[in-house]
């Protein structure tokens, strides 16, 4: 049932995204306006919450879902890197979040290869869009 209640606020939720986009502009696919990638966002997630939706439809009754404990969980890991983030720093804040994603994940692994884990997928992530697609990331206040 959870699945269905969560496909049809998402639902909802996609409908606004629509609907701003087409207020902001779509334009055309030569010359994109300033909603065109969130209107093509909001459609894709249209369908795909309809079909989430549907499917809690066709399993409503049949289990019942399991606490939502680690949704919360990684839900506070984000909203604090996003408030650390300015703080300190693209590389030690996503290198922290990373690691505890890797840890929430389930699968046990020793400190130091949650550690490795941690910093390459940072590297690579700091390697692809500071390096590559020169794209401003907070140095915090290291200044790294």
């Amino acid at each position: 049932m959870s699945d269905l209640k969560s496909g049809l606020f998402l639902f909802g939720l996609s409908l606004f995204v629509l609907w701003e986009s087409l207020r902001l502009g779509v334009g055309t696919l030569r010359e994109p306006g300033t909603g065109f990638i969130s209107l093509c966002t909001g459609a894709i997630m249209a369908l795909l919450t309809l079909a989430l939706a549907y499917q809690g439809w066709r399993k409503r009754g049949l289990r019942k879902a399991p606490p939502p404990r680690p949704a919360l969980l990684a839900m506070a890991v984000l909203i604090t890197y996003s408030l650390v983030l300015g703080l300190l720093g693209f590389f030690i804040a996503t290198f922290l979040l990373v690691g505890i994603f890797f840890r929430l994940g389930g699968v046990k692994r020793p400190w130091w290869a949650l550690i490795a884990m941690s910093l390459v997928v940072t590297s690579l992530a700091y390697y692809l869009f500071g390096v590559l697609l020169r794209v401003y990331l907070p140095r915090g206040f290291l200044g790294i």
